[in-house]
């Protein structure tokens, strides 16, 4: 289990290897000791991510005297997430939260779901930036695990929400010639589905969808966050 801390919350939408921005934007305002939640797609592992990115988010953070937690999503190299990894060990700030890891917030109980079915794999290179075998929800994982109420998932997909557009899916099949997307993805959707009447939290936080949007669905409140936005923690 990871304990967060800080009373001092934030969550933070894909920021796709550009991290500093929203971190500055923190920074100039005079936020410290604060834990920032980056809800997946970090860019975590690609192979031309700036060689100076993490070092300078550490640096930044350390300033702040605030710490930054990261969860997998499907533009991060899984390798990056797993308990061996060394990814992470240049940098005291910044810290892997693992697939169904337990959280606590103030006093609140989560987990996290990380990952997700990317639409554009086709159009990426397999082992450097997709990994189509191990880039979705980890199922088998969610599986073996006991199925009870949490106060809060943090993930990077969630259930389709209302503003997403309808056809994405089958236009996306169609322009990356990927017949198997919109099984891949209908699949995955039962599986969140599966996910959230096991935990049936009262909260579901995710980035993935590059738009802001709230929504309800059977007692739990989701809340997707657009690229970069920043989201002060809700529960705290």
């Amino acid at each position: 289990m990871t304990i967060i801390p800080q009373t001092n919350v934030f969550l933070l939408g894909d920021t796709h290897a550009n991290t500093l921005p929203p971190l500055r934007a923190l920074a100039v305002t005079g936020v410290r000791d604060a834990a920032v939640i980056l809800l997946g797609d970090a860019g975590f592992g690609f192979p031309d991510e700036a060689p100076n990115e993490w070092a300078g988010v550490d640096m930044l953070l350390h300033t702040m005297n605030s710490e930054l937690y990261v969860l997998r999503g499907n533009h991060d190299n899984p390798a990056c997430f797993h308990g061996d990894s060394d990814y992470l060990a240049p940098y005291t700030h910044i810290h892997a939260l693992h697939d169904f890891e337990e959280v606590s917030i103030g006093g609140k109980l989560g987990i996290v779901v990380g990952g997700a079915v990317s639409i554009d794999r086709n159009a990426r290179t397999p082992g450097l930036t997709c990994w189509p075998d191990a880039e979705g929800v980890n199922a088998s994982l969610f599986r073996s695990r006991p199925k009870r109420h949490y106060d809060f998932v943090l993930a990077h997909t969630s259930p389709t929400p209302p503003k997403a557009t309808p056809g994405l899916v089958a236009a996306a099949a169609l322009r990356f010639a990927d017949r198997r997307l919109c099984g891949d993805i209908t699949e995955e959707q039962d599986l969140l589905a599966e996910i959230h009447r096991a935990y049936s939290p009262a909260h579901w936080f995710a980035g993935h969808w590059h738009f802001s949007d709230a929504f309800s669905l059977l007692n739990t409140r989701f809340r997707i966050l657009d690229i970069n936005e920043l989201l002060p923690w809700p529960l705290a």
